[in-house]
C-alpha cells in the first residue's frame, strides 16, 4: 500500500512519549514535552453497600499529615447505583505508597476515610481494590505553568499541531485543550 498524505494526525500518548514523536526541527517542542515531570497515582477504592447521603462527590481533608486528600463519590458511575470511594493522594506521598503493598495502602486508606467523608463507617464497604498508574498527574514545581504556556505557544505556531494533555491535572483543562485542538484542525 502506498503512502497516505494527511493534514492532520491525532496521537494519544503522555507527553514523554510524544516527545519521542517530534522531529529534531521542533526540538524546543520536543524538550518542552519531556521536561514534563509525572508523578504516580495509587487510587484504592472502596465499594459501598449503600449510597452516601447528600449530592456530594468530592470529599477533601487536606491536612498535610494525611496520605490521602480527597476522595471521589464514583455513584454515578455504578452500575448499583452504591457509592464507590475512590481515594487519591498528592505528590510526594504518591512515591512513599507506590512502595506499599495493595494490603497496607487499603488499610490506610479505610483509617481515614471518616476524616475525609463525614459519618463514614468501615462496616460499610463491600469490597476494595487498589489501582495503581505508574504515570497519573503532572507535578508543577516552580516555573512550570510558565513552560506550559510556552508549550502552547510553540504548537499554535505550527499549522496541523495541536497538544491537548493533562498538563492542567485536571480533566476540564484537558477538555478545554481539546476543544480548541478540534476548532483549530476544522479552521485549518
Amino acid at each position: 500500500m502506498g503512502a497516505r498524505g494527511a493534514d492532520h494526525v491525532l496521537v494519544a500518548v503522555p507527553g514523554a512519549a510524544a516527545a519521542r514523536l517530534i522531529p529534531d526541527e521542533l526540538a524546543e517542542i520536543r524538550e518542552n514535552l519531556d521536561g514534563t515531570v509525572w508523578s504516580p497515582v495509587i487510587a484504592p477504592a472502596f465499594f459501598l453497600d449503600r449510597k452516601l447521603e447528600g449530592d456530594y462527590g468530592i470529599y477533601t481533608d487536606m491536612n498535610p499529615g494525611r496520605d490521602f486528600c480527597l476522595a471521589l463519590d464514583q455513584r454515578a458511575i455504578s452500575a448499583s447505583g452504591r457509592s464507590a470511594l475512590v481515594l487519591l493522594s498528592a505528590y510526594p506521598k504518591t512515591e512513599e505508597l507506590m512502595r506499599a503493598s495493595d494490603e497496607a495502602i487499603l488499610k490506610k486508606g479505610l483509617a481515614q476515610l471518616d476524616r475525609v467523608v463525614p459519618g463514614f463507617k468501615p462496616g460499610w464497604v463491600r469490597y476494595a481494590r487498589v489501582k495503581r498508574h505508574p504515570v497519573g498527574a503532572p507535578t508543577f514545581p516552580p516555573g512550570q505553568y510558565r513552560r506550559n504556556w510556552e508549550l502552547q505557544r510553540l504548537v499554535e505556531d505550527q499549522p496541523g499541531m495541536s497538544i491537548t494533555d493533562a498538563r492542567g491535572a485536571h480533566m476540564e483543562a484537558t477538555v478545554r485543550r481539546a476543544r480548541i485542538a478540534v476548532e483549530r484542525m476544522q479552521a485549518e
